[in-house]
């Protein structure tokens, strides 16, 4: 069975046992919780192992697990564990939907949003399914560590659980070991039966992207509420932005960060100059996260986005980072851009130039911007609809298979509960042929 062991810092090098860990373990990564008394801090464990509950034969054969430890662990008095963690407890870790009985059970990766004491950060988790589809769940560090302290041994007996003179998993002052009775006690039922739950019991959201890493930023923005943005790297190489909102979730924008296009292996945030560093096996990148040159620029565009570092100084989409005391609007809650003045009007893509027309019977193509994620668009051609339409690669495309119309096409944008023509095609008849 492996083991856990520390390698570095005071004496005494202390290994778990082979009970905490069961068969075939992957390490995700590790945490470190903060407190203002050191003697409180705690290490979290998250990994995946194989399924060994016989109750629970049905599920998974790998499961998500989270290990809590006292990081100040200075070992058991007894001398049968005398170098061995003597705080190390265990809980199996869920994410997904439980009331539709949607389950993301494979962790990928954890990203710890520290607050302003450790019982106040939160944890954020990235699962996926065995179909490769992904969701992202949050957990409340004071939350995990009640469970651990409340909840029931796996296997072990309630009453003799209380009559310990020191609950298992309780950190103890500097230099203190773990009394002989607790200790047998946790090595033997080093696990809870309680299950570590997200907070408010839902995943945060689900898609169907498959995602491999992640991490959390926090921005205060205009409206003078502070916004959580969800990073994610692909599969294939790009870095989504996710906004988290009272209604949920929202992807705002998709950043392809390489020349050479290639898998991400690598994602730091710094959190103080909100910037991302991702990296590929032959490139690193730094994403500013409050570059707001991928969007429209329009009052009306930049609006739209619900970018929480991004808003519309007047004449361009700018970094709220960038413009403290400047006017700037935004709407983040509801991405209402009906306070926008004197919008500037978007360009125009045109059919042939003046005088070129269009040969009557021949196959022609109109195109479009498509910038917003969240708009649905569509053609009219002199008011009549013509259909809806798909974005690809940033833009719509109308096909028109045999000209046989002329006139002026629209393609307009819902979105936000209003309408705008976000470009305009002019055909006319070649008269000449």
């Amino acid at each position: 069975m492996p083991t856990i062991r520390k390698v570095y810092g005071s004496d005494p090098f202390l290994y778990t046992g082979e009970r905490l860990i069961a068969k075939n373990p992957h390490y995700v990564k590790s945490l470190v919780v903060e407190k203002e008394d050191r003697d409180q801090e705690k290490i979290l464990l998250f990994f995946r192992e194989d399924n060994v509950d016989p109750e629970a034969a049905r599920t998974e054969p790998r499961v998500s697990m989270l290990a809590q430890l006292c990081k100040g662990d200075a070992g058991s008095a007894s001398s049968d564990g005398y170098y061995q963690f003597s705080t190390a407890l265990k809980s199996r870790l869920m994410c997904g939907y439980p009331r539709a009985g949607q389950y993301y059970p494979h962790l990928q990766d954890i990203f710890l949003l520290r607050g302003r004491t450790g019982d106040q950060s939160q944890v954020y988790g990235l699962f996926t399914n065995s179909w490769n589809q992904s969701a992202v769940c949050s957990y409340n560090v004071g939350d995990i560590e009640s469970l651990f302290i409340t909840s029931p041994l796996r296997g072990a007996q309630e009453e003799k659980v209380k009559n310990l003179s020191v609950r298992p998993g309780t950190c103890l002052p500097a230099g203190t070991r773990t009394p002989e009775d607790t200790f047998m006690v946790i090595s033997r039922h080093p696990e809870v039966t309680e299950w570590v739950e997200p907070s408010g019991k839902d995943a945060v959201f689900q898609t169907s992207s498959h995602y491999t890493k992640m991490a959390v930023d926090e921005v205060m923005a205009r409206d003078g509420k502070r916004y959580r943005i969800i990073l994610l790297a692909t599969d294939d190489g790009a870095v989504h932005k996710v906004v988290e909102l009272d209604d949920g979730a929202m992807n705002v924008l998709e950043t392809r960060p390489f020349q050479h296009p290639g898998e991400i292996v690598y994602m730091e945030l710094d959190p103080k100059e909100h910037a991302l560093y991702v990296g590929s096996p032959r490139e690193v990148a730094r994403l500013a996260l409050d570059t707001c040159g991928g969007y429209e620029q329009t009052c009306e565009g930049c609006v739209l986005s619900r970018d929480p570092y991004c808003g519309w100084t007047g004449s361009a989409c700018g970094s709220v980072l960038n413009s403290t005391g400047a006017a700037m609007l935004q709407n983040i809650t509801h991405g209402s851009f009906s306070k926008c003045t004197n919008p500037k009007p978007h360009k125009q893509y045109q059919g042939p130039a003046p005088g070129e027309g269009v040969r009557h019977g021949t196959r022609y193509f109109l195109t479009s911007p498509a910038l917003s994620e969240h708009a649905t668009y569509s053609w009219t051609r002199d008011g009549q609809d013509l259909g809806h339409c798909a974005p690809h690669n940033g833009s719509c495309t109308l096909l028109l298979l045999h000209v046989t119309e002329y006139g002026r096409y629209q393609c307009l944008a819902q979105e936000g509960g209003a309408q705008r023509v976000v470009a305009e095609h002019f055909l006319a008849r070649d008269s000449g042929r």
